[in-house]
């Protein structure tokens, strides 16, 4: 016996959307009150349940990755910027392979594209020394058009000295880390020995003490201005261990490192002497595996979203078959009195978007409020030595979670196209004589 008709009806045309007045009775929200629905009202609780959840957890999960990956990379350009031109080798000797560095090459590589700022550095490895302890450092000498806003944020003792004052050459700012190990404070006096075929000695006055929570900083880093590791290293003026370049951040990361190093070659290439290059934070020995770590987290949100998504369409796709399998006898009417199969199944298809639509707004509710109680209050914290923060950071983008919304509202009536199938093996004859 054949199910319902394939062919469209005239009956099937009337003047209102059949399928949308027959889902909104359905789903009982339209029409008289006494025609409630009679479907399994725990099959659409927890269907509505199975995709507010889920949304939920999409919107926190992407929400934490994101935000922990801006908070890291903040990090890291403070003290690395997006790229660098230096020497290959002065990574392990920095030292020893300065690059001469020009008003002019400052100039050219400011205009190159992309570029928002630029920025010159010198560095000297060293050890601190008290009487009884001592530590190894990495003194980095800051330039006069250092940005240092990232720095002073990360103080959390004393105060950033104004290197641009020649009075300003014999402070140091240490780590909260070098500081622990020596037991020095703000305004103490600390020896710095400098080995080569001489030891070199400088005094220096602690100004102030930082702590970024990234250890291949807070181990290593200790800041000062840029002329005194020049006479250190005993360079010219004009030499220094690289230059920082800012990008204006149109591009993405990868693309504009690549756009950088095509235009740059014919600068670099000019001093056949030095081995100029560009290097961006994934080839940074320094940075390589944090930006590697970080890299990992978006292989988990993905793996996230893939199966938060399956069980948010399982559980729908289970609702439907359940809300299908109770409506056995109204389609069996409808059927018998002209109603197409596709009609029907439209039917369903949209009491389903009823019930994702309700739970769409129960996911943002619940997801979003979890999100801006983090970020207003910071309930939850970290151990800074793992995690690089004290306090989870999560990023609330709103562009990127009505992204979600729509995503999720396609995907799972996509894939209640199959079940709604259920409704053309359904015989009308049968179908109405169904308890």
């Amino acid at each position: 016996m054949p199910s319902c008709l394939s062919r469209t009806h005239p009956a099937n045309k009337p003047n209102v959307n059949l399928p949308l007045y027959i889902a909104r009775k359905f789903y009982g929200g339209y029409g008289d009150q006494t025609s409630r629905p009679r479907a399994s009202a725990p099959a659409v609780r927890i269907a509505t349940i199975g995709v507010a959840l889920g949304l939920a957890v999409m919107i926190v999960s992407v929400g934490i990755v994101r935000g922990f990956k801006q908070e890291i990379n903040r990090k890291l350009y403070g003290f690395s910027a997006h790229a660098q031109v230096v020497d290959i080798r002065s990574f392990v000797q920095p030292d020893q392979y300065g690059i001469a560095v020009d008003s002019s090459f400052i100039s050219r590589i400011t205009q190159l594209q992309g570029v928002e700022r630029v920025q010159r550095f010198a560095e000297k490895m060293g050890v601190l020394k008290t009487e009884e302890e001592f530590e190894a450092i990495l003194l980095r000498g800051i330039a006069p058009e250092y940005d240092t806003h990232f720095l002073e944020e990360s103080i959390v003792d004393g105060a950033l000295p104004n290197y641009a004052d020649s009075a300003s050459n014999n402070q140091i700012v240490i780590s909260q880390t070098h500081a622990s190990a020596l037991h020095l404070a703000v305004g103490d006096k600390v020896y710095a020995y400098f080995f080569e075929e001489t030891v070199k000695m400088r005094r220096f006055t602690i100004a102030a003490i930082y702590q970024t929570n990234v250890k291949q900083y807070d181990q290593h880093m200790a800041v000062v201005p840029m002329s005194v590791v020049q006479r250190l290293n005993e360079w010219e003026p004009n030499t220094v261990s690289g230059v920082e370049i800012y990008s204006d951040q149109k591009l993405p990361m990868t693309d504009w490192t690549e756009l950088l190093t095509e235009q740059a070659e014919p600068l670099l290439a000019e001093n056949l002497t030095e081995q100029k290059m560009v290097v961006g934070l994934n080839e940074n020995p320094r940075t390589m595996q944090v930006v590697s770590w970080l890299s990992l987290l978006d292989m988990n949100i993905w793996l996230i979203l893939v199966l938060v998504a399956l069980v948010a369409v399982f559980s729908m796709s289970a609702g439907l078959l359940i809300l299908i399998l109770e409506r056995t006898s109204d389609i069996g009417l409808l059927c018998a009195i002209g109603m197409s199969t596709r009609h029907i199944r439209t039917s369903f298809l949209y009491y389903a978007a009823f019930i994702v639509v309700r739970g769409l707004i129960w996911g943002n509710l619940i997801g979003c409020s979890l999100l801006w109680v983090q970020q207003r209050f910071g309930l939850v914290q970290l151990d800074p030595a793992t995690y690089y923060v004290r306090v989870l950071p999560v990023d609330m983008n709103v562009w990127l979670i009505l992204l979600l919304n729509l995503a999720t509202f396609a995907v799972t009536l996509l894939a209640l196209i199959i079940p709604s199938l259920l409704v053309e093996r359904i015989q009308p004859a049968r179908a109405i004589r169904f308890d």
